[in-house]
């Protein structure tokens, strides 16, 4: 039997994988830790119940369209919906990118724009964040004018790291370069107000910013992403996308979330507070660590998402980050996502934050594996 040959590019490539098991607190997809209101996904329910399954979902989502362009006070022909924000990157990515053109990532951040690139042909133009993972901005600007650039991706809050971008800066950036730039605010809801950049979109032609309901609305498990971007670019993103990406089912739980979105932002205001507190215990477990060992053994980063990332010194503890990643999955049946063997994080776990109670009992486990009490 002859087997037929994948390309030989991509001959050796991983599946993605985000250790996903089964434990008693989930701590590692920066899911919303609180999930659904009970009266919202019983109205949706209600709504699901009667969706005509046998039928063809709308192919352009035109009602969820225009909430979403009620939400952002841009027109329904500014936005594009998708199977989860994965879609969108792909696609975006797809038309903008390929042979001979070049997308600038700013690493360490998102992998499947590095991903998606290699998937489409597209060669990948590295600008390093800082050591404390800031955008490096004169980088970034110098990595744009490379004549093979078509495509730059500024994510803001960054993940996992956190770190926002200026707006102000991505407005120099879009005015120095012919490119596209694709602002990913994927965790935009959990950033101070003022923050994001879809003001942009309606002055540059060459800026679009990309949104997902996975995160904050709690909606990870119906996959719906969305951008809003100049017109151009959104035609050109309707016609390459996959037709009927977006279920039926995904389009009206998603309604009905919007419909009911300051039920949502309330969870959000909550998870904000929680995020301040988690980084609050991990200053002091730091600081109490930095006491038992006489050095520095944990490094917590601030963030502006619902995530913190935390960097353990091995040569001080005594532990690897996946040590500790290890002993809180088996010993205490929480999973935090491990990024030690991603390049620039070193040493580094990533904590979604939890409730109030999940949080409590994260940095229970870590006083007790550190020795802190």
């Amino acid at each position: 039997m002859n087997t037929p040959l994948i390309r030989a590019d991509l001959a050796n490539l991983e599946p993605y994988d985000p250790d996903m098991r089964e434990v008693r607190i989930m701590l590692s997809a920066n899911e919303n830790s609180y999930g659904m209101p009970q009266s919202v996904w019983q109205e949706a329910l209600s709504r699901l119940a009667a969706v005509e399954i046998n039928r063809y979902p709308l192919a352009t989502a035109p009602r969820l369209r225009g909430l979403l362009a009620q939400k952002w006070n841009v027109e329904p022909a500014n936005i594009v919906v998708s199977n989860g924000g994965d879609e969108l990157l792909f696609n975006i990515e797809l038309a903008y990118g390929g042979p001979g053109r070049a997308l600038v990532n700013c690493t360490p951040t998102f992998s499947s724009y590095a991903l998606y690139a290699e998937l489409t042909l597209t060669k990948v133009i590295e600008a390093p964040r800082h050591s404390n993972f800031d955008v490096n901005e004169d980088a970034l600007l110098k990595a744009a004018q490379d004549p093979e650039v078509s495509l730059i991706v500024v994510t803001s809050p960054n993940n996992p790291t956190g770190n926002l971008a200026n707006p102000a800066f991505v407005e120099k950036l879009a005015q120095s370069t012919g490119a596209l730039v694709l602002v990913d605010e994927a965790y935009g809801e959990f950033a101070p107000s003022g923050s994001s950049c879809v003001p942009l979109v309606s002055r540059y032609d060459n800026v679009c910013v990309l949104r997902t309901l996975s995160k904050a609305y709690a909606l990870a498990g119906a996959r719906l992403g969305y951008i809003i971007a100049p017109k151009p670019v959104a035609d050109v993103l309707l016609a390459v996308r996959q037709p009927y990406s977006v279920s039926s089912l995904d389009q009206t739980v998603a309604e009905v979330v919007l419909e009911h979105a300051s039920e949502l932002d309330k969870i959000t205001t909550r998870l904000v507070e929680n995020r301040a507190a988690l980084l609050e215990d991990l200053l002091q477990l730091a600081q109490d660590t930095r006491a038992a060992y006489g050095a520095t053994a944990l490094e917590p980063f601030p963030s502006e998402a619902n995530f913190i990332m935390l960097r353990i010194q091995e040569n001080v503890a005594g532990m690897t980050a996946t040590d500790v990643h290890e002993i809180l999955a088996n010993k205490y049946s929480i999973l935090v996502r491990n990024f030690s063997r991603t390049l620039g994080l070193g040493g580094c776990l990533r904590f979604t934050v939890g409730t109030q109670e999940q949080n409590g009992q994260l940095i229970c486990a870590l006083r007790e594996i550190f020795g802190c009490k």
